[in-house]
């Protein structure tokens, strides 16, 4: 996963930061499976289902990687937190956009969208539950989507920044603002509540 690749994260960003379109790109490039997998777990299944939320994604993530001029580089763990967290507040904007408009994507036939094949996002939910729980990939997929339907947005966030992009306690901290404490108990509330979703929809 994203711990796995070569840390050219600082170039990238410093380069992104003086206006280098080829940097932004290998940003979102290198970050856009992790982050898609992420969206979809933590935008309603409205929007979700909407065919165009692939490329509704990439570009969240240029507009996001564009307005790097203020972050300050700490690891990139901490770039992983930010990025996330910025991505997440803009989708939520588009749904809420999307709402105010009065576009219903629930009448959209539900799929993983261009260039995410159910396998990709297997891969990348396996970190949140494990993928042996069920027989296919796409099987895997949509319980695991179905089951965060399930949980409330607050406890959404907190189990997919530690279990599907690994942030620690203190990391998931300071990225949302809330004490240990808060994150712990959320985090141990949120794995109850997939646990029991996963049975549900088993």
């Amino acid at each position: 996963m994203l711990e796995n690749q070569p840390d050219t994260t600082r170039s990238l960003i410093e380069a992104a930061q003086n206006g280098d379109p080829e940097a932004m790109d290998l940003l979102v490039g290198e970050n856009l499976s992790a982050i898609r997998a992420y969206v979809r777990l933590n935008v309603n299944e409205a929007l979700r289902a909407k065919e165009s939320c692939s490329d509704l994604v990439q570009s969240v993530c240029r507009e996001v990687v564009c307005g790097l001029e203020g972050f300050r580089y700490r690891g990139k763990k901490s770039f992983h937190g930010w990025l996330f967290i910025m991505v997440l507040n803009k989708i939520r904007d588009r749904q809420r956009y999307f709402l105010a408009q009065k576009r219903d994507p629930r009448q959209e036939a539900a799929r993983p969208g261009p260039g995410t094949s159910a396998e990709e996002l297997a891969t990348l939910y396996a970190s949140v539950a494990s993928p042996s729980q069920v027989a296919m990939a796409h099987e895997h997929v949509e319980r695991i989507e179905r089951a965060f339907d399930q949980i409330p947005d607050k406890y959404r966030v907190i189990l997919t920044l530690s279990r599907l992009m690994g942030l620690s306690v203190p990391e998931i901290a300071e990225e949302t603002g809330q004490t240990r404490t808060a994150v712990s108990t959320q985090l141990a509330r949120g794995l109850v509540m997939l646990s029991r979703a996963l049975e549900r929809n088993g």
